[in-house]
């Protein structure tokens, strides 16, 4: 018969020194273990708490995951996973039902779909290059929604091995969030080709990748746009993607009238902070370069430096917001399709320079259209990349 919770602490107590901590374990030697033994003590065990607190979603407390809206990975008709975000493993995702559902209450059809889906999802996550293993981890002590975490453990790296994955995983620092964006996007296609479902909308959340950390990118101006402003009379810019704010500080410090445009709330409070604490006035926009129409023909430089715009009608709106005799600014990376597509992002979902070249008719003039070495960052997560795709265009009339 089990022991009583009381028997149980009795059982531990009689190993245990007189501030009741237990002698170190066997596991102090693993190699996967992330402390060194010296100086590492057990903290006391608690007496036990009977009944225990109810957890998220039972006893009356509300369950996050059925209130939580939107910000999936991927979906079908029963199942769901997110990213996620702010975590030291490559990537770390979690599946839950749709319907709120423990594991022991899990209807005997959803139970059997559990198990089919997370073979392919192991199989999805361990599809990434670089990535040894999935590991399945599931406790269930915080919430009693079903949740299943998915670790990607990277390749060759023996002390993230088992047990200690999930701890060290909380050590590391996190990955970059374009990274973590690209990877994902990746497993929820392989994911799509092998089990079915769809990968979602809501993966393209950018407030959640600039959430997890204070600060993305370096806080600099971008090297391109420095370089191609210079000799431009100054009047009214808008930057389009334009993250933490470090470009539309730079320019209204030399004068230009700015309008900052983006998708992502969280990036846009930091880039009101960063013109703030510089003393300079910009517009802000919360939006789609397409859902914001603004008016035609109303900037005088138009600036858009490393976007992840969805290719459509973006391009065009590009152009059409430049005033005569104004200039249109689109810097991209130069990065190998193939080794863009295996990392999960595939150029030709994005509007790219080529793609505004090809709209550019007689009333533009192509001043500068060409593939050169980047003045990269010294940090930030655009810090890898070598060069840069660069197109400037003056609008004629």
């Amino acid at each position: 018969m089990p022991l009583t919770p009381e028997q149980y602490y009795a059982h531990v107590l009689a190993t245990a020194d007189a501030d009741g901590r237990v002698p170190l374990s066997r596991m102090t030697g693993w190699e996967v273990f992330p402390f060194e033994p010296e100086g590492l003590r057990v903290v006391p065990l608690q007496a036990p708490v009977l009944p225990e607190p109810p957890r998220y979603g039972e006893g009356g407390r509300a369950c996050v995951a059925c209130e939580r809206e939107g910000g999936w990975l991927w979906t079908d008709n029963t199942w769901r996973v997110r990213v996620l975000e702010g975590t030291g493993a490559p990537l770390l995702l979690m599946l839950e039902p749709l319907a709120h559902h423990d594991l022991t209450d899990l209807p005997d059809e959803l139970a059997a779909q559990l198990g089919v889906l997370l073979v392919h999802l192991a199989r999805a996550v361990e599809s990434l290059p670089g990535i040894a293993r999935c590991h399945l981890s599931r406790w269930g002590d915080g919430g009693a929604h079903l949740h299943v975490f998915a670790y990607a453990r990277p390749e060759g790296f023996s002390q993230l091995r088992g047990t200690c994955m999930a701890v060290w995983d909380d050590l590391l620092p996190p990955v970059a969030p374009i990274v973590r964006f690209r990877d994902s996007r990746l497993v929820a296609q392989a994911l799509v080709a092998s089990y079915g479902g769809e990968v979602s909308t809501d993966d393209l959340d950018w407030d959640a990748h600039y959430a997890f950390a204070e600060q993305v990118w370096s806080g600099d101006p971008n090297g391109a746009l420095v370089t191609e402003v210079a000799g431009l009379t100054p009047g009214r810019v808008l930057d389009v993607g334009c993250g933490e704010g470090a470009d539309a500080v730079w320019l209204a410090q030399q004068g230009w009238q700015v309008t900052g445009l983006d998708v992502t709330s969280v990036a846009l409070d930091r880039a009101r902070a960063a013109a703030d604490s510089a003393g300079v006035t910009v517009t802000w926009v919360h939006a789609g370069l397409v859902e914001a129409q603004l008016p035609a023909r109303s900037f005088d430089l138009v600036s858009t430096m490393y976007p992840a715009i969805p290719s459509g009608p973006a391009a065009q709106a590009l152009l059409d917001v430049v005033a005569p005799g104004g200039t249109l600014l689109v810097v991209h990376h130069d990065v190998d399709p193939e080794t863009a597509r295996a990392h999960g992002f595939d150029p030709g979902d994005y509007v790219m320079p080529a793609d505004v070249r090809a709209l550019l008719d007689d009333d533009w003039a192509v001043e500068v259209d060409t593939t050169r070495e980047r003045h990269a960052p010294t940090s930030g997560a655009g810090a890898g990349h070598a060069h840069d795709i660069v197109l400037r265009a003056r609008r004629l009339r």
